[in-house]
């Protein structure tokens, strides 16, 4: 499939996948904080993971935009009190019900040449990847200021729980480091 089908899929039937993932929410029992939300207020929310997802494969937006717009998710879903770990297994079942509707549509079943196939696949898993590792980033960054700002640990003991290279804005460009590792380095 062409990456510009995918995003047209995604587009027209964002409300719909959406909301069986938040069927997916409900029939989990790990995901207590996220049952105590109404399915409007959960499809919202997931709308917005996946309307950036068809921009991100659109028109490829950098590693440091996802990077801004998953660090304030994870902040925000920090500040509502949601482990982590149920913020994570939300955004695994994005892709999960992403991948179950691409199959279903038979988008991933028609004559294309291997190397699209793999091409677009791989991005699919970069996309969610990072969208993984700057979530936990923007979680672990408002942990920490919520931790500083109640005084109780001091700077140095901060600093050993929160080592440098924890958060988004330290000064760190993850995205040249990004680079370095094999994994993330893929090319089809």
């Amino acid at each position: 499939m062409r990456r510009a089908q995918l995003v047209d899929m995604i587009h027209a039937n964002k409300g719909k996948l959406a909301a069986s993932w938040c069927q997916e929410i409900r029939n989990c029992e790990y995901m207590k904080t996220y049952h105590a939300f109404r399915d409007e207020e959960l499809v919202h929310r997931n709308e917005r993971a996946l309307a950036h997802l068809a921009d991100s494969l659109e028109v490829g937006t950098s590693r440091i935009e996802s990077g801004k717009f998953f660090v304030v998710l994870g902040k925000e879903r920090f500040r509502e009190k949601f482990p982590l770990c149920e913020v994570n297994y939300a955004l695994f079942l994005t892709k999960k019900v992403l991948w179950k509707r691409m199959h279903s549509d038979g988008l991933l079943a028609s004559a294309l040449d291997l190397y699209q196939a793999f091409e677009l696949m791989n991005a699919i898993c970069d996309f969610f990847d990072l969208a993984s590792f700057y979530l936990i980033r923007g979680y672990v960054e408002e942990m920490h200021h919520k931790l500083a700002r109640a005084g109780k640990l001091s700077g140095n003991e901060l600093r050993e729980v929160f080592p440098p290279g924890s958060f988004f804005y330290d000064g760190t460009r993850f995205d040249d480091e990004f680079q370095k590792i094999p994994f993330f380095d893929w090319h089809w």
